[in-house]
């Protein structure tokens, strides 16, 4: 079996559960299950902007969806947009898609159907391993099956090229000699073109090189490991800084190597070799010039940076969260990085929780984003920070942006309680008539599943919408107190004549038996639906009033005062 390029990347985010934005509606979400691929951490030019000034509160805002059905596994940025690419099918015949603002795409096929051995069923005559782009063009490598090699089946190199991410030309396969397998593990841009390494079984990766992406020529440089060790990331910086990350070893041990012109490479010195699992290189970028590393100790309980002006130099700054930083990208916003439960690594049970976002400007200083989506991967581009979110029945995959909340939304997200302001996004489509922001969120809580807050430019306009939500559920104003059953009622006094009081709250079991809890509040014009795990209302209840200590008082999920 031909090496897997991911290495330990794919055991820490196998089985990863994404979070859903909470639904419009509040009823039980479908199941996620796990995303089965790592993300591949391909290479993007950097740009040169410092980071926005104090941007605020930042969540993720779906902006379109690839294709019908469509997916992306793999996500870069360049002049013409968003590439991203995939498998498709049982075979795994690779296909990319394209898009200018990450709201329409394109799909494109890479390969055709081939046989390459007598009886052999049916499969793509290419396998894309690993993208990179110089801000112009993108390159795609990976292998094809040699034709009319001596041994039948037999690999060589091959790549892609695109200008535009829609229309690809196609390399002559180039390495091997028709008898062993050869591949290229990666590719990188440097001045006045591209290198990538081509790998054998044995474990050498020799170092080709091409001006256009279309014919390479070897360089003479190896790298030479044993074959139990792998290559699973690549990198390169303006400056014309080459970094190749290399693992494995009957020690598992990590291997950095560094060549400044393609054809000298040395281990970079003082690397923590046996720090656990290590992330893909970061090359400089945005206003942060080092270069960064992530590594995480073999109980994958904390994280720790590895910062390098030089890969040679390294300073060390331990991630303030636990958990596994398995993705660290340049925004506009600064640094973000995508923070996964620890106990993904450790090959045990565990109740997986969704991923978290986390911003710095610095490497040192971290404020959590109090953002979900499932994003397992994201890159700044054209339109921003787009990510691929997780596919819901089989659907087509959403995608989602990293931008500012507005003045509305950041009002929303502050005025929840500390315990419910968890796993938030903003929330732009779908909203109940007349109702101007929404933020929702999904607190980790045995009583809650999710709660939104969506604010009104009106009190007439907000009581609509809370007494349509509840009459759908055939409960009628001053019905009822809650938690005896289903109902509704005025939390402050005075509710009386034909004018309805605007703090008020009502309760009910939805049409799949979970229990449901809504409230107003009519100084802020702000409605609060809250969304159980089960039939228990008392106990929803009960956590939306949590803390409370006035009379008549109020519920304290959201209140102008925050939490």
């Amino acid at each position: 079996m031909r090496p897997s390029r991911h290495g330990v990347a794919s055991v820490v985010l196998a089985g990863l559960v994404a979070a859903c934005t909470v639904a419009p509606d509040p009823s039980p979400p479908p199941t996620l299950g796990p995303s089965g691929r790592p993300a591949s951490h391909p290479v993007s030019t950097p740009a040169g902007t410092p980071p926005a000034a104090n941007p605020g509160p930042l969540g993720w805002v779906q902006v379109g969806t690839v294709g019908t059905n469509g997916r992306v596994d793999e996500l870069l940025s360049f002049d013409a947009g968003y590439l991203g690419w995939t498998v498709e099918g049982a075979e795994g015949y690779p296909v990319t898609w394209q898009s200018a603002d990450g709201v329409a795409w394109v799909r494109s096929e890479l390969t055709k159907p081939i046989s390459p051995c007598p009886g052999w069923v049916p499969r793509p005559d290419g396998e894309v391993e690993w993208g990179a782009t110089n801000g112009r063009e993108v390159v795609l490598v990976g292998l094809e099956y040699f034709p009319h090699a001596s041994v039948c089946g037999v690999w060589r190199a091959a790549a892609w090229v695109s200008s535009d991410g829609r229309s690809w030309q196609r390399s002559p396969g180039f390495a091997g000699n028709g008898t062993d397998n050869q591949w290229a593990y990666g590719v990188w841009p440097v001045p006045g073109g591209w290198e990538a390494g081509v790998s054998d079984t044995g474990g050498i990766l020799s170092i080709w090189r091409s001006a256009d992406g279309l014919r390479w020529e070897d360089t003479g440089a190896e790298i030479r490991l044993d074959e139990q060790y792998s290559y699973n990331s690549f990198a390169s910086s303006p400056d014309g800084t080459r970094a190749i990350l290399a693992y494995g070893g009957e020690n598992e041990l990590h291997h950095l190597f560094v060549s400044h012109d393609g054809r000298t490479w040395a281990d970079a010195p003082d690397l923590p070799r046996d720090a656990g699992f290590v992330s893909p290189v970061v090359a400089p970028g945005r206003a942060f010039p080092d270069w960064i590393l992530v590594a995480t100790d073999e109980n994958a309980e904390k994280s720790t940076l590895l910062f390098s002006p030089d890969l040679a130099r390294w300073q060390t700054v331990a991630f303030p969260e636990p958990g596994v930083v398995s993705e660290i990208r340049h925004t506009p916003f600064g640094l973000v990085a995508l923070l996964v439960d620890p106990c993904l690594d450790t090959g045990g049970e565990c109740a997986v929780e969704p991923p978290r976002y986390l911003l710095s400007t610095d490497g040192h200083t971290w404020t959590d984003l109090l953002a979900t989506t499932g994003v397992e991967q994201f890159v700044d581009g054209p339109a921003g920070v787009l990510g691929g979110g997780p596919v819901l029945d089989d659907g087509p995959q959403p995608i989602m942006r990293l931008e500012p909340y507005s003045k509305d939304e950041a009002f929303l997200l502050a005025g929840l309680r500390s315990d419910a302001r968890i796993e938030c996004a903003p929330r732009r489509t779908g909203l109940p008539p007349k109702a101007v922001a929404a933020v929702e969120c999904s607190p980790v809580d045995p009583v809650v599943d999710q709660i939104g807050v969506f604010l009104f430019a009106s009190q007439q306009d907000m009581l609509d919408a809370y007494f349509a939500r509840l009459a759908a559920n055939g409960v009628q104003p001053r019905s009822g107190t809650c938690p005896n059953g289903p109902g509704e009622y005025s939390y402050y006094p005075g509710d009386e004549g034909p004018t309805f009081a605007g703090s008020r709250h009502g309760c009910f079991l939805n049409e799949f038996g979970i229990a449901n809890y809504r409230f107003t509040v009519a100084g802020s014009l702000v409605y609060v639906g809250i969304l159980g795990q089960d039939r228990d209302v008392s106990a929803l209840t009960d956590w939306a009033w949590a803390g409370n200590e006035d009379v008549p008082g109020a519920p304290t999920a959201w209140s102008a005062l925050g939490g």
